[in-house]
């Protein structure tokens, strides 16, 4: 069985989305917190009334872009959530 380290550098290798255990942590803990899926009382995250397979589908999206940015050399691993969102990554991810 390969482990997520394993998963990971092929993931990287082959150009496809960088998993969620893959993110800077700021941003994959921004993600869970957003995730948070509403409870009786309380609103949830700000994805949270999304459907699962929605959510996913989103995390993946942006998992492309995050194994884009790595792939490139362009992936910051420390500061903010959403540190590798600005005008330069993202032109170059559309170029």
């Amino acid at each position: 069985m390969r482990t997520s380290d394993q998963l990971q550098l092929m993931t990287r290798r082959q150009g496809g989305a960088l998993p969620l255990d893959g993110w800077p942590q700021e941003e994959r803990k921004a993600w869970n917190v957003a995730s948070q899926p509403p409870t009786r009382l309380r609103p949830g995250g700000r994805a949270g009334h999304l459907r699962p397979v929605t959510r996913e589908d989103h995390a993946q999206q942006y998992g492309y872009y995050l194994g884009f940015l790595d792939r490139n050399g362009l992936l910051e691993l420390d500061g903010p959530p959403a540190a590798n969102v600005n005008a330069t990554k993202v032109h170059a991810y559309l170029g």
